[in-house]
């Protein structure tokens, strides 16, 4: 069963919805949770990703997913 953070994200990859929260890892995760960026994963290409906090209620147009490098994915 899926969430609706998980209905709501497409993957920066490949496009699936198919994702779930990922476990912080380190401390720039940690950094990026005070920044309110959560982690989440891919479950078909294991991308790992980052959303801000907004996605919990809804798209915003803004709201691109973060690359590893940290940089904006468009």
């Amino acid at each position: 069963m899926t969430t609706d953070i998980e209905d709501t994200i497409r993957c920066p990859r490949c496009g699936g919805r198919d994702i779930r929260h990922s476990l912080p890892r380190g401390w720039k995760d940690s950094l990026l949770l005070a920044l309110r960026r959560h982690p989440f994963r891919c479950r078909a290409c294991k991308c790992r990703f980052y959303r801000s906090g907004l996605a919990r209620t809804g798209e915003h147009p803004s709201d691109k997913p973060v690359s590893p490098g940290g940089s904006k994915v468009v």
